[in-house]
């Protein structure tokens, strides 16, 4: 049986294990309000931690897009002025092509016009190489005149009247031949000579103003032959002898002018080696064109 004692001990016992649940209880409050303090200062602690780091990554972003901002403007105005500066070549090489190719047409313009005086000069050089003929042969034809005359003695005969009106007929024929072709020759001279100075040159390893010179009175000395005075009924051999001087003197000088070098004046081939010559002063280089 249990006794008193027993249950004394026991009922003690049980107190104490009651006042020692009641600690524990107490602690474990404490424990758990300290846990919850701890719990809260953590999540204060994290909020704060992200905050800051939400921030900061803001902060990081906003300087990186400012950054990218000003290399993004910086980008704009370096590319803005580059196309302004390509711009302006573009507008320069435009200008500089345009000029070329209107010094190009200009040139085109002068060597047909060059041409065309070119051949108005060798058209001038055909006439009078027929005037030349031509008057060779009222020489030829005043000749026959002259012996007729000379050797019959009856002027009244009407065979020799016959004989020398058909001459004189026919030196009257050739003479009016040669005035057209004078005239003609005239005209062409006229412009010829007011040209001539700013279109064609003589080349010969460079300018021959010599030659120039001597064409320019050449063809002075044509418009001033007297072949009107061929016209005259009366012909005497004095007129003859006149025009027969001023053909031979213009035989002679046109012997002396070399028309196979006669050119035009600043060609576009001429163009071209100036533009050859001048790339070669700018470079210092020299091509062997002799030998291509």
């Amino acid at each position: 049986m249990v006794t008193i004692v027993e249950l004394e001990e026991e009922n003690e016992e049980i107190e104490t294990l009651a006042v020692k649940k009641q600690i524990l209880l107490e602690q474990s409050g404490d424990v758990l309000e300290e846990i919850h303090k701890t719990r809260e200062l953590m999540m204060e602690e994290f909020e704060r931690i992200h905050i800051e780091t939400v921030l900061s990554y803001q902060e990081k972003i906003e300087k990186e897009a400012q950054e990218y901002e000003q290399i993004y403007e910086e980008t704009k105005l370096r590319i803005e002025e580059e196309t302004v500066e390509l711009q302006n070549k573009l507008c320069e090489f435009l200008e500089e092509i345009i000029e070329e190719k209107g010094k190009l047409i200009e040139l085109t313009m002068q060597e047909k016009e060059c041409r065309k005086i070119t051949d108005e000069i060798f058209e001038i050089i055909q006439n009078w190489t027929d005037i030349g003929f031509i008057f060779s042969q009222i020489l030829g034809m005043r000749e026959a005149q002259n012996v007729v005359e000379d050797t019959c003695s009856e002027e009244t005969d009407p065979l020799v009247v016959k004989i020398l009106d058909k001459i004189k007929q026919r030196i009257f024929g050739k003479v009016q031949t040669i005035l057209r072709l004078h005239q003609s020759n005239s005209e062409k001279i006229d412009g010829v000579l007011k040209r001539i100075d700013e279109f064609l040159d003589f080349v010969e390893l460079g300018y021959n103003e010599l030659s120039r010179s001597i064409f320019i009175l050449v063809l002075n000395s044509m418009k001033n032959v007297p072949f009107n005075t061929l016209e005259n009924q009366d012909l005497t051999d004095d007129n003859i002898d006149n025009v027969k001087e001023s053909v031979n003197k213009i035989r002679d000088f046109l012997s002396y002018v070399p028309l196979c070098q006669l050119r035009p004046r600043k060609s576009l081939r001429q163009f071209l080696w100036d533009e050859i010559d001048s790339y070669q002063r700018d470079n210092d280089i020299f091509f062997d064109l002799e030998n291509l």
